[in-house]
């Protein structure tokens, strides 16, 4: 059993390649969360990036600790986070880097999560240039979340948090070519 985090820029295919897998894989061995912040119950309040951040990370160290701790009957090898607890320290920093909220929420959120990180197996950082990701934007028709220097930005954070193990894959690249990646990696 194994617990897998893809994080990275929007639009950069974690999303789409949870469902390529849970496909390639099948549902019995797929358990998909994913990401928290869609489902935040107060997403749209303005101000409060810290309280979304604390269910958002409360949502993902739930999820862990039923699938790790649970029976093993009928259970599923892996669970996918698209977007989890390491995606949430490079979220958080830039959240501090633009002053939504303070040092010392960022403190306090790191050091909440530090002890958790470790109950994630295997990290995929989906990375993709930061025009790209805004262009894919668009092409859905959705208003870019992030600044140009927003995204590039969350790329040096990821480059310089995301522990040594951390896989790296090139959002610009296929999603076949990508899931292949992603399954040679995993051991499939």
């Amino acid at each position: 059993m194994k617990v897998i985090e893809f994080t990275g820029t929007p639009k950069s295919g974690k999303s789409a390649l949870v469902k390529r897998l849970i496909d390639y894989l099948g549902e019995e061995k797929v358990s998909p969360v994913y990401e928290g912040y869609r489902m935040c119950p107060f997403k749209d309040k303005k101000g409060a990036h810290f309280e979304q951040q604390i269910w958002v990370i409360f949502s993902i160290v739930n999820k862990i600790l039923e699938f790790k701790n649970s029976g093993t009957e009928s259970k599923p090898e892996f669970l996918i986070l698209d977007r989890g607890l390491w995606d949430q320290i490079v979220f958080i920093n830039l959240l501090k880097e633009k002053g939504l909220i303070t040092a010392r929420q960022y403190r306090e959120l790191s050091l909440f999560l530090k002890p958790f990180l470790s109950l994630t197996d295997l990290i995929f950082s989906f990375e993709t240039d930061p025009q790209i990701s805004q262009q894919r934007q668009k092409e859905e028709g959705k208003k870019p979340r992030f600044t140009l220097k927003d995204l590039t930005l969350m790329n040096k954070i990821a480059k310089d948090l995301l522990p040594p193990s951390t896989i790296h894959l090139d959002g610009s690249k296929t999603k076949e070519e990508l899931l292949r990646e992603i399954v040679k990696e995993v051991g499939l």
